[in-house]
C-alpha cells in the first residue's frame, strides 16, 4: 500500500490538499491504490451526480428525424369518411390493420384522420429505404413507442445501439415483453411498409403478430401485400382488411372532395361523372379539381386510375404547370433529389446565388406555393417546415429532373445538398448526398472530424454504419478510418481478434509511414492512434518494453479532445506498468488525467474509472475494483452508455462473487447477462461463467446448465471463437462440479492450454484444465496438472496478475497435500492467502472443497492471517452444496463434520419421527437427542428440523427422499 503522504506527492498537482486529508480520514492514513476514488466519496461525489444528471447526452443517442414520428397531416380539402372510420374503430380490439392499395387511394390520410379522432394513445411513422435495416428500423419503431410510453422499449432500444445486434427472435421477445407491460390500449401505425425489403424487418414484425401484446393494435400500410401471414390472421378473425375496393370514393364523398378543392359546388351532374370515371380514385378525383381551377376543363383520359402514372403526371406538370415561374420549375426539378425538405435546405440547393433578395423566389415562398396550389406534398411535422413529395410525384420530378438537368448539374445539387446537411449536423443524410455528389472527400473529412464524437459517446454501431457508407477501397487507404475500424474491432471483439488487430496495424503502418513524410502535423494524432493499438497488441503478449514505449508516444500524441482513445491508450500504459511490477510510477500518471475529466466530463470520468478495474483485477485489489464499478455504475445511471455500465456491471459481480456476497453477485450478473448483446461477445462469456459459478456455489445445477448451454449457442450464433472456447471451458467446469469426470475427458484432450496470454478477465480456462486433471487422479494427469500449474504460476508472476496467481498457488498447495509433502503445501497456500487477504478474496478457497478447508485450519494453527482464514470457515460453514466446484469431494464436506450418532439422528429427521420416536428406535433419552439436534443446527447453520433435512440433501450428506 501507499501512504497517504506519498500519494499527495505523486498526484500533488491533481489533487488538493483538502482532498488528501479526507483520504486520510476515511482510511486512517493508508489507501489503497486509488486516492482519487475515497477523495471523490468524501468531497465530491454528490456534486459528481448531480452534474452527471444534468448533462444533455445529445451526442449519446441516435438522431432519429422526428419527421417520419408525425402521422400525415390531414389538408382542408380533405374529406372524412365515417363509413370507413366507424369499422376501423369497430375492430380495434384485433391484432392488426392492413390497408393496401395502389398509390393515390387516400389509405394515409384515412388512417390518420381515424387516429385523429381516436381516444387511444397513438404513434405513427413513416417508412422509407433507411429502414431497410434492422437496427435502424428498431431505432425508429421503439421511438414511435416511446412518443406515447417514453419509458417503454428501453432494454430493446439498449440492444439496437448495442455493438451486436441479437438475432430477430431474441429482439422480438425482449420487445414484446416491454410491451406487454403496457396496460393501456394503443395503436401503432406503419407507413408505407412496401419501402421494406429487409427480411430480418418482416421477420421481427411477423414474430409479433404471431405473439403479439395484447394491448397493442398494429396498422400496415403498403402499396402490396406483405410477406406476413396474414391469412393465419384472417382465419383467426384477428385482422382487418382495406384494400382498393372500399378505398374507393363513393359518388357523394367525390361531390364533398371537389366541392372542397374548388371552394364552390360543383355541378352534381359533373360530379357523378368524375367519380364514375375516376371509379373513385382521389388522386384522379384531386387532378380533376387542379385542372378545373387552373384551365377550366378537363382531359377525360386523365381521370382513369388504371392510366399510367407516368402519363398522368407528365400531363400535370406540362400542361398545368408549365406556365409558372422558372424560378417555381426550378425548384419543383431540385428538390426532387430529396426524401424531405425544408425552406433552408431549398435555397442551399435551389438559389443560383446566395443572396434569396435578388431572386423571386425563396424557400419560404416555395413551400408556400406549394401549398397554396395544393402540390403533391405532405407536411411530415407540426411546425409544417418539413414537407416531401407524394411518392407518385416525386418519382415523375425524378425523371423529369434527368431529363432537363445535366448529370454534373445534377452531381452539383446533391454537393450543395450534402454540404447543407453537414453544416446542420445530419452527418448520416450529409454522407449519402456527398457520396450520390462523388464527394467521398467531404465525406472523409466529416467522418474523421465527428467519429470521435461517437467513440467518446460509445455509438460505435452508428460508427460502424457511416464507415459502411464510404468506398471500402477509400477506407483502406485513410489511416483515420482504419483506426476507426481498428478501434470498432478492438471494442466488438474486446481484443481477442488478435489475427484481425494484426491485419489492422500492418496496414495502418504502411499509410503512416507514408503520412510521416508527406504531412507530418496529419500524421502525430494518427501515429498516436496506432502506436495504442501497438501498445495494447505488446501488452497481450506481455512484450512489457515495447508496450510502454508505444503507449507513452500514444498519450503524447492523441489529441485531449479524442477521449475514448486517450482512455484506451491510458488503460494500456497503466497495464502495462502493472504488468511490469512497477503500478507505483504507472497509476499517478493515470489518475492525474483521470482527474481532469471530473469536471468536465462525468461521463468520460465513469470510463477512466471502470476501465481502471482491469488494473485492479491484476493487482488482486477487490475493494477497488469494486469501488470503481459501483461509482461508475452511479455515474452512468439511465443513460444509454452500454460499455461503461456493462463493465461495471461485470467487474462489480465478479468482486461481489470472490467475496461471497452471492446475492449482490447474481443481481449485477443477471443484469449484465440479461442484456448481454450491449457489449462484445467474449465479455458476455466472461461473466456467464461468473453467473453460472454463482448457481452452483447455491446447488442451482439447473440455473447453471441453462447458463452453459446459452453461452455455448451464442458463441456458435455469433461465430467467436474466443467465446466459444470459454463456453465448452465452462461447460466441462459444469461436468467437474457434478462429479462426472468422464464427461470431462474429451475437452482436456483437446484443450490447447498455450499461448499464454495476459489474462485481464476472470475466468481462466487453463486453470479449470489443471483442477480436472488433478481430479482425475491419474499418475499421468497429475503430472500434467503439476507441470501447467509450475509453467502458470511462472508466467503470472512475470506479469504481476497476482489475482490468477492466488488461485494457482492455492492449486499447487492442494496437489502438494496430496503428495504428503504437507510443508511445501502450506508454505505455497500461506503465500496465495497473504495475496489474498488485502482484497478478500474468500470464494476461491470455498470452491476447493474439504481439503482446502484442512489445509486453511493448518495455517490458523499456525497463526497465519487468523482473521481472514477465519472468515473463511465460517462461510464455508454449510456453503458448499454437493457437487460444488471441489478438487476433491466429501459427502459430508462440512468444516465441523457431521458424527456417526449425528447422522443417524438426521436420517430419522427426513422420516419425520419425533424426538421421543427417534430416542426409542436409538436406544436414547429424549434429552440425549435434543442435544444432538442442537449441533446438527450449529454445524448446518439451520434453525428447525426442516431446515437441517433440506440443507443436508442439498449438501449430500443424505440422499434427498
Amino acid at each position: 500500500m501507499l501512504r497517504a503522504g506519498a500519494v499527495g506527492y505523486l498526484l500533488k498537482e491533481s489533487v488538493p490538499e483538502d482532498m488528501l486529508n479526507a483520504i486520510r480520514a476515511v482510511t486512517h492514513g493508508d489507501v489503497y491504490l486509488s486516492p482519487a476514488i475515497s477523495g471523490i466519496v468524501v468531497s465530491q461525489y454528490q456534486e459528481l451526480l448531480a452534474k452527471a444528471s444534468q448533462e444533455v447526452q445529445a451526442e449519446n443517442t441516435e438522431i432519429i428525424l422526428s419527421t417520419k414520428l408525425h402521422r400525415t397531416v390531414i389538408d382542408r380539402n380533405h374529406v372524412y369518411r365515417p363509413r370507413l372510420l366507424e369499422r376501423l374503430a369497430r375492430n380495434r380490439h384485433r391484432v392488426l390493420t392492413f390497408v393496401s392499395a395502389p398509390a393515390g387511394y387516400g389509405k394515409s390520410t384515412l388512417v390518420s384522420s381515424w387516429m385523429e379522432v381516436s381516444d387511444a394513445p397513438n404513434a405513427w411513422l413513416s417508412l422509407d429505404e433507411e429502414n431497410n435495416d434492422l437496427r435502424m428500423f428498431l431505432n425508429y419503431f421503439l421511438a414511435a413507442i416511446q412518443t406515447m410510453f417514453p419509458d417503454a422499449g428501453r432494454e430493446a432500444m439498449t440492444m439496437a445501439k448495442a455493438l451486436q445486434l441479437p438475432p430477430v427472435s431474441v429482439v422480438a421477445g425482449t420487445i414484446a415483453n416491454e410491451l406487454n407491460r403496457i396496460e393501456q390500449p394503443f395503436v401503432l401505425v406503419l407507413d408505407d411498409c412496401h419501402l421494406i425489403k429487409d427480411r430480418n424487418v418482416f421477420d421481427l414484425l411477423v414474430e409479433l403478430l404471431e405473439n403479439p401484446p395484447p394491448n397493442m393494435h398494429l396498422v400496415l400500410i403498403s402499396r402490396r401485400d406483405l410477406p406476413l401471414p396474414i391469412h393465419r390472421l384472417r382465419a383467426k378473425g384477428q385482422v382487418t382488411e382495406m384494400r382498393t375496393q372500399e378505398l374507393r370514393f363513393n359518388s357523394v364523398e367525390s361531390a364533398k372532395f371537389l366541392n372542397n378543392a374548388l371552394e364552390s359546388q360543383i355541378d352534381p351532374i359533373t360530379a357523378r361523372a368524375l367519380a364514375e370515371k375516376t371509379e373513385g380514385w382521389v388522386t384522379g378525383l384531386r387532378l380533376a379539381a387542379s385542372t378545373l381551377k387552373i384551365q377550366g376543363h378537363i382531359e377525360q383520359g386523365l381521370l382513369d386510375p388504371k392510366v399510367n402514372y407516368q402519363y398522368v403526371m407528365e400531363y400535370f406538370f406540362n400542361e398545368v404547370f408549365s406556365q409558372q415561374l422558372p424560378e417555381y420549375k426550378r425548384y419543383l426539378l431540385s428538390t426532387a433529389i430529396f426524401d424531405r425538405f425544408c425552406a433552408s435546405l431549398c435555397d442551399a440547393v435551389c438559389l443560383v446565388n446566395a443572396d434569396p433578395s435578388t431572386c423571386g423566389v425563396d424557400g419560404w415562398k416555395f413551400l408556400g406555393w406549394l401549398k397554396k396550389n395544393n402540390i403533391f406534398t405532405i407536411v411530415m411535422d407540426v411546425e409544417n417546415q418539413w414537407v416531401r413529395y407524394h411518392h407518385i410525384f416525386h418519382k415523375f420530378l425524378g425523371n423529369q429532373l434527368k431529363r432537363h438537368f445535366s448529370a454534373d448539374e445534377i452531381k452539383a445539387l446533391h454537393y450543395k445538398a450534402g454540404n447543407w446537411f453537414f453544416d446542420n449536423g445530419f452527418i448520416g443524410e450529409g454522407i449519402k448526398y456527398s457520396m450520390l455528389a462523388g464527394n467521398i472527400e467531404r465525406s472523409v473529412q466529416m467522418v474523421v472530424k465527428h467519429g470521435h464524437n461517437l467513440m467518446n459517446s460509445q455509438q460505435w454501431s452508428r460508427l460502424e454504419r457511416w464507415l459502411g457508407m464510404l468506398p471500402r477501397d477509400t477506407v483502406e487507404h485513410t489511416p483515420e478510418l482504419l483506426i476507426f475500424e481498428a478501434w470498432h474491432n478492438h471494442m466488438n471483439k474486446k481484443g481477442h481478434d488478435l489475427p484481425a488487430m494484426a491485419i489492422y496495424v500492418e496496414k495502418i503502418k504502411r499509410l503512416v509511414d507514408n503520412l510521416t513524410e508527406e504531412d507530418p502535423l496529419r500524421a502525430a494524432p494518427v501515429k498516436g492512434h496506432f502506436d495504442a493499438l501497438r501498445g495494447f497488441q505488446s501488452l497481450i503478449f506481455a512484450d512489457i518494453e515495447n508496450s510502454k514505449k508505444y503507449t507513452r508516444s500514444a498519450c503524447e500524441n492523441i489529441p485531449m479532445q479524442h477521449k475514448r482513445a486517450r482512455v484506451f491508450a491510458r488503460i494500456f500504459q497503466a497495464g502495462a506498468y502493472q504488468i511490469a511490477g512497477d503500478l507505483k510510477t504507472g497509476l499517478p500518471v493515470y489518475m492525474k488525467e483521470m482527474q481532469k475529466t471530473i469536471r468536465e466530463d462525468s461521463t468520460c470520468y465513469a470510463t477512466y474509472l471502470v476501465n481502471l478495474c482491469f488494473i485492479y483485477w491484476l493487482e488482486a485489489d477487490l475493494v477497488t475494483m469494486k469501488k470503481n464499478a459501483d461509482l461508475s455504475l452511479k455515474i452512468v445511471a439511465g443513460r444509454q452508455e452500454p460499455e461503461t455500465t456493462a463493465f461495471g456491471l461485470y467487474f462489480s459481480g465478479v468482486a461481489s462473487y470472490l467475496q461471497n456476497d452471492m446475492k449482490t453477485a447474481e443481481k449485477q450478473l443477471s443484469i449484465f447477462t440479461n442484456d448481454y448483446y450491449s457489449i462484445d461477445t467474449v465479455m458476455f462469456a466472461h461473466a456467464s461463467v461468473v453467473l453460472a459459478l454463482v448457481y452452483m456455489a447455491g446447488g442451482e445445477s439447473v440455473r447453471a446448465r441453462k447458463i452453459y448451454e446459452e453461452v455455448l449457442q451464442y458463441a456458435i450464433d455469433a461465430n467467436n471463437q474466443e467465446a466459444y472456447i470459454i463456453a465448452r471451458a465452462l461447460e466441462a467446469e459444469y461436468a467437474l462440479w457434478q462429479g462426472n469426470l468422464a464427461e470431462t475427458t474429451s475437452w482436456t484432450n483437446q484443450y490447447d492450454k498455450k499461448p499464454f496470454l495476459l489474462p485481464f478477465s476472470f475466468f481462466s480456462p487453463q486453470i479449470t484444465l489443471a483442477k480436472i486433471l488433478m481430479a482425475q487422479k491419474t499418475n499421468g494427469s497429475q503430472q500434467r496438472a503439476e507441470d501447467l500449474l509450475e509453467e502458470l504460476s511462472g508466467f503470472l508472476e512475470s506479469i504481476h496478475n497476482k489475482s490468477s496467481l492466488l488461485f494457482v498457488w492455492a492449486l499447487q498447495a492442494l496437489q502438494l497435500d496430496s503428495r504428503g509433502e504437507k510443508s511445501k503445501a502450506l508454505e505455497k497456500l500461506t503465500k496465495a492467502v497473504y495475496l489474498a487477504e488485502p482484497g478478500g478474496f474468500i470464494r476461491p478457497f470455498m470452491d476447493m472443497g474439504m481439503p482446502m478447508v484442512k489445509l486453511l485450519k493448518q495455517l490458523i494453527r499456525e497463526n497465519v492471517a487468523v482473521n481472514f482464514i477465519g472468515r473463511i470457515l465460517k462461510d464455508a460453514g454449510g456453503a458448499m452444496p454437493s457437487g460444488s466446484n471441489k478438487v476433491s469431494a466429501a459427502p459430508n464436506s462440512l468444516v465441523d463434520p457431521l458424527t456417526n450418532r449425528e447422522m443417524d439422528i438426521l436420517e430419522q429427521l427426513q422420516a419425520r419421527m419425533s424426538n421421543k420416536e427417534i430416542a426409542a428406535k436409538l436406544f436414547i433419552s429424549p434429552e440425549t437427542v435434543k442435544k444432538h439436534l442442537f449441533s446438527i443446527y450449529s454445524k448446518l447453520n439451520v434453525h428447525s428440523r426442516r431446515q437441517a433435512v433440506d440443507k443436508a440433501g442439498l449438501l449430500g450428506i443424505v440422499t434427498p427422499p
